[in-house]
């Protein structure tokens, strides 16, 4: 029994680790990974001030401390973990976002330069009002 409760808890400690995320720097876009086993459902779309990303699992939180480790600030200038799983990307340039999914459960979220392509346009649409973006947690931010 107390093994059983042990395995139990320990799924549970792995599942709540904050989601790593990585970058990669292209002529054209900066790219983000979100590394998540199983994104589920989420969304990204424009905010005033840069563009969010929505995780389903409204737990989620993000490890923000490598983010920066193979880009420039010129495109997404900070990141900003909001709670609820919510993940605020500022921009510092006219661009556009794109993002999808990976088989492996994996988040893209590319960040281009220039207008949005008709392609594109769903993820360049204001997202639903959520509560402001607030003080933060300095911790929380890079």
């Amino acid at each position: 029994m107390i093994a059983a409760w042990m395995a139990f808890a320990g799924a549970g400690a792995v599942d709540a680790r904050p989601i790593r995320v990585t970058s990669g720097e292209h002529p054209d876009f900066s790219r983000l990974v979100l590394y998540f086993r199983d994104a589920g459902a989420w969304e990204f779309g424009t905010v005033e001030g840069g563009y969010e990303f929505r995780a389903g699992a409204k737990d989620a939180t993000y490890d923000l401390r490598r983010a920066f480790e193979f880009i420039p600030r010129d495109r997404i200038a900070s990141l900003r973990d909001l709670g609820e799983g919510r993940l605020f990307l500022q921009v510092n340039c006219r661009c556009y976002g794109e993002a999808f999914s990976l088989d492996g459960g994996q988040v893209v979220l590319d960040i281009f330069d220039g207008d949005a392509p008709p392609s594109a346009s769903k993820f360049n649409q204001p997202l639903a009002a959520q509560t402001s973006l607030g003080d933060g947690d300095p911790a929380a931010e890079s």
